[in-house]
């Protein structure tokens, strides 16, 4: 069976507390990209070893994400690109009801478990109720969120 991607939309009262964790996600990414190509190799590296503001749970996942776009660049001191400011968040570590979806963000310096409102269709709704959860994704098109499941 073919993966389907469901695209929610979210309004966060503050587009800010969504812009800077999706910056910082980047931020990781291509850091430690480029530390792996001064090395030669991939760094191993825990949550510990990297200095952000992230939830763990998703550092985590910038580092997967990090060696998988290290593990694509081909040219030594060529690396690709990365601008999008974008927030994965694996299917641990959220959560979604009829209009709202939660999920954690670092605010004052702690990590909380923050819920955004939402809207979505009965489609979308029913897809998901029977759904295998698995990788989030907080996207920015055109100054609007979308939370897409996949």
């Amino acid at each position: 069976m073919q993966p389907l991607t469901v695209k929610i939309r979210i309004f966060p009262e503050q587009p800010d507390v969504l812009h800077q964790p999706g910056k910082e996600y980047i931020r990781v990414v291509k850091q430690l990209t480029e530390q792996g190509d001064q090395l030669g190799a991939f760094p191993q590296v825990t949550t510990k070893d990297v200095e952000t503001i992230l939830p763990a749970a998703v550092c985590n996942q910038a580092i997967r994400d990090a060696k998988s776009v290290f593990r694509k660049i081909k040219k030594p001191g060529v690396r690709p690109i990365l601008k999008k400011p974008v927030y994965f968040v694996n299917n641990q570590n959220y959560s979604i009801s009829e209009n709202t979806i939660a999920f954690p963000i670092v605010v004052d310096g702690k990590t909380k478990e923050t819920a955004f409102r939402a809207t979505t269709t009965r489609r979308d709704r029913e897809l998901l109720e029977n759904a295998k959860f698995g990788l989030m994704r907080v996207v920015e098109k055109s100054g609007k969120w979308y939370a897409q499941f996949r």
